[in-house]
């Protein structure tokens, strides 16, 4: 127990069992962990086992032994459980412009997350057209945003989205989005005439 296991909460290895004879029957249990193909022993040896995320991965499954032994003979038996595999999580989420957010500027997305199994994570990103607009013009695929005349229309939003992805292939998508401000005009030349 627990039926859902993960990779770092205390799992359970529970025995009934009886003998006939009514002799004192002594318990003893042997964990391993079948991770890719290898299947390795543990050094834990009682009814609860204590895995640790860098021991054991999502993936994994782990295995408890159980011998029961009377004195004269003995019993085996064993039960496995698989490791489940949870959701990275995103800790941050913003977009950040050191200037007014109008074309001639850049916009960087910001995205911050982790994987409570402790597995590696992987952060891709989508410039959009559009507010939160996931179907919206792709503008760009990397963190930062170039604004030019041709993406950034006034009062219109840009928005980015972060798709966080775990070793397991477990992954969570946030977004942020922005409107893009006025550009001013721009004078070419002033001049008086005539010119003296």
């Amino acid at each position: 127990t627990p039926e859902t296991s993960f990779n770092d909460q205390i799992i359970t290895c529970g025995v009934e069992s009886n003998d006939v004879n009514d002799d004192l029957v002594f318990t003893s249990y042997q964990w391993k962990v079948l991770s890719n193909g290898t299947m390795v022993d543990l050094e834990e040896n009682a009814e609860e086992l204590f895995p640790r995320p860098s021991e054991i991965t999502p993936g994994d499954r782990v295995f408890c032994s159980v011998e029961v032994d009377d004195g004269e003979s003995t019993a085996t038996s064993e039960t496995h459980t698989l490791i489940q595999n949870r959701e990275p999580e995103f800790t941050e989420m913003l977009i950040l412009s050191t200037e007014n957010v109008r074309a001639g500027t850049s916009v960087e997305c910001i995205g911050l997350g982790e994987d409570i199994d402790g597995e590696s994570t992987d952060i891709s990103f989508q410039w959009r057209h559009g507010l939160n607009d996931l179907n919206g013009t792709l503008l760009g695929l990397q963190e930062t945003l170039h604004l030019t005349e041709m993406n950034a229309i006034k009062d219109e939003f840009v928005s980015c989205f972060a798709t966080i992805e775990d070793e397991s292939g477990a992954s969570v998508t946030t977004h942020s989005s922005i409107r893009i401000e006025n550009t001013p005009p721009t004078m070419d030349l002033v001049q008086i005439i005539p010119v003296a």
